[in-house]
């Protein structure tokens, strides 16, 4: 297994930005998706783009779908 990836199973307590991460899910993939998240689907990121996947990926559960229909 590689090292960044063993890392991330290993260690329980990602933050960024000041906000605790849970584990990446399809919820995560499909918000990030449908927000059009350079940082998900690849492209040139801003510091923006950093917050709302921080966002996205410490928030319950689908709550970021919940909120764009």
């Amino acid at each position: 297994m590689q090292t960044a990836f063993l890392e991330a199973v290993v260690n329980r307590q990602h933050t960024v930005l000041g906000r605790p991460l849970h584990d990446l899910c399809l919820y995560d993939a499909l918000a990030l998706t449908a927000a059009e998240n350079p940082l998900w689907i690849g492209g040139t990121a801003t510091m923006a783009d950093l917050q709302q996947a921080a966002l996205i990926c410490s928030l319950e559960h689908g709550r970021f779908l919940q909120a764009r229909l």
